[in-house]
């Protein structure tokens, strides 16, 4: 079934993870593009800014300024989500690669995007998140009955 690549990780929301934070960081040195440990992660946004995103524990990261925005971004989880990125984004899935990040536009919406385990991340403002889920759910029709990637 299509939703093969759709994470149920919340039932009143099911493609949502809720992070146990999230902080923008201005600061600091790293490589465009690129995501810093696991968790938590510190994913690349622009020249001396990123978002850190905590999964286990709440975090209070360094920096010359740091912003609380885990109230502000819905996190879907997709797993084999190439067919899903190809529909909905000019980026190629394989850029995709595990300690890599990118900003895009998906479905519209601008968005982050990066790999975690077997899953791809997919960030969004918390106002897109339910025409983010809607869209989800037409691509889940459109690919139904053919075999994830």
């Amino acid at each position: 079934m299509a939703e093969n690549w759709l994470v149920r990780t919340a039932p009143a929301y099911p493609t949502v993870i809720a992070p146990a934070s999230l902080h923008l960081v201005s600061g600091g040195d790293q490589a465009a593009n690129s995501v810093v440990g696991d968790d938590p992660a510190r994913l690349w946004l622009t020249p001396k800014r990123a978002l850190v995103v905590a999964f286990d524990h709440a975090v209070a990261p360094d920096g010359d300024f740091v912003s609380d925005v885990t109230d502000g971004q819905t996190i879907f989880a997709l797993v084999n989500a190439d067919d899903v990125i190809a529909m909905a984004t000019t980026l190629d899935p394989a850029l995709l690669a595990p300690g890599l990040c990118a900003q895009t536009m998906f479905a519209g919406v601008k968005a982050l995007l990066w790999r975690r385990g077997n899953r791809v991340l997919l960030h969004v403002d918390r106002p897109l998140g339910n025409f983010v889920a809607a869209w989800l759910a037409k691509a889940a029709t459109a690919l139904e009955g053919q075999q994830p990637s």
